[in-house]
Formats: structure tokens, sequence, C-alpha cells
């Protein structure tokens, strides 16, 4: 296994065993019911890795509110990463074109920003990443 595929590997458990500590939580604080918690368990039990496990988060989010910790650090990572490639971008453009790399700045401060809209709204960025 790759040392990335190691370091994937050790999120999806790490963030496994954080749903699983969360849900033990709940079952003592009599928030689940016996019926509620074989079922995601039974969910959290098909994800194969972080991205599906992550997936299934945003499903359950909505019946159980408790999970919502999980969704928030998950946009937040997600917006980190497209912060990092952004500027990865910005100092490649800076040299050629400032203005342009100063717009593209200001747009990453935008909330929820995604990389398919700054993409969508800027093609030319294509050739940078």
């Amino acid at each position: 296994m790759s040392h990335s595929a190691v370091e994937h590997h050790d999120g999806f458990l790490r963030l496994k065993k954080e749903v699983a500590a969360e849900i033990s939580r709940a079952v003592q604080k009599d928030v689940l019911n016996l019926a509620e918690t074989v079922a995601i368990l039974q969910l959290l039990g098909i994800a194969d890795n972080e991205f599906e496990l992550q997936r299934l988060m945003y499903f359950l989010v909505g019946r159980f509110p408790f999970l919502e910790h999980f969704v928030q650090r998950e946009k937040h990572q997600d917006k980190v990463a497209v912060e990092g490639k952004i500027q990865e971008i910005v100092s490649k453009i800076i040299r050629e074109n400032p203005l342009f790399a100063a717009e593209l700045a200001q747009e990453v401060v935008k909330k929820d920003v995604k990389l398919e809209d700054l993409l969508q709204k800027y093609p030319q960025i294509q050739k940078y990443l």
C-alpha cells in the first residue's frame, strides 16, 4: 500500500471510530433507540472508504442531528483543500497577471466556494491545475 493509501485508510479508520464513539454517546444519552442504532451501524458498515462514510453522514444528519459536526468538519476540510488549490494557482498566475490573481484570490474568501464553480467561471485556470 502506498503512503497516500495508508493515510487515507488511517483517516477512514479514525473517522469510523469517531462516529462509533458518537453513536455510543447518543445511545447512553437515550438519543437513539436500539432500532435506530442498528440501522445506523448497518449503513455505516457498508462504507468501504472515507468518502463513502462522509456521504453517509450527509444522508444520516437529517434524521440524526447529533452527527452534524462530522458534516461541518468535512465542509471545512473541503474549503481548506480548495483554498490550497487556489493558492497554488494564484502563485502561478501572479507573475503573468497580478490583477487576475487578485480577483481569483477574492473569490476564494466567498462562502462555500467550490473548485468546480471557479473552473466554470474562470476556465483559463484549468491549465494551472
